[in-house]
């Protein structure tokens, strides 16, 4: 039995590496389907996304640029202390976004699969805009980008009964939205080394 467990130990990290491909394959979500946003007018925020660039393979096409000023962050430097107003979130990110995507070969008007799937936030991004009576996460707005907003709406991949990976029929109906912020450039950059070394386990 020694020399099984000797055997299936040192077949692991090749099988791992298979089973990542596999499931990277299965899924779908290549760099070519992901675009990292970043906020010029936010010192730093373009380093992270290059950052991310050269980490996830992405192209330069992949990096949307976009241009507001960063929310007030609290003294501890670990909390947001005010929303953008709903006009803001759609002329100067929403509009950017979509004119980007649209550049990638997005068809928002048709209800076929999508070559852009996921939508990462960078550093220096507003988290949440106010549309007059509460704040709204921009990361959960921006599932629906190219729908109508709809309050509440739900998301049909949430606890599915059988796992399935995200598929091109989901990606008529949603994008997959990330945020990837912190306190510093130095901070997030940390959270991208930690992603890498996830995925080497």
């Amino acid at each position: 039995s020694s020399s099984s467990l000797s055997s299936s130990s040192s077949r692991s990290s090749s099988s791992t590496r298979h089973l990542t491909i596999e499931a990277a394959e299965f899924g779908r979500i290549s760099p070519e389907n992901v675009v990292f946003v970043y906020n010029s007018y936010q010192p730093g925020s373009l380093e992270v996304a290059e950052y991310y660039r050269d980490a996830r393979g992405l192209s330069n096409s992949n990096l949307i640029n976009i241009s507001i000023a960063p929310p007030s962050v609290s003294s501890d430097g670990l909390t947001c202390e005010n929303a953008i107003t709903e006009n803001e979130y759609t002329t100067l990110i929403e509009n950017p976004i979509i004119l980007a995507l649209e550049s990638l070969g997005q068809d928002f008007s048709s209800y076929g699969p999508k070559p852009i799937k996921v939508i990462i936030l960078g550093y220096g991004i507003p988290l949440a805009y106010n549309d007059g009576t509460q704040d709204i996460a921009i990361a959960s707005r921006l599932h629906r980008l190219g729908h109508v907003v709809e309050n509440k709406r739900l998301n049909h991949t949430f606890n599915r009964s059988v796992f399935q990976f995200f598929s091109e029929d989901d990606s008529t109906e949603l994008f997959i939205t990330a945020v990837l912020d912190g306190p510093s450039v130095a901070a997030v950059k940390k959270l991208i080394d930690r992603s890498l070394d996830v995925d080497n386990q």
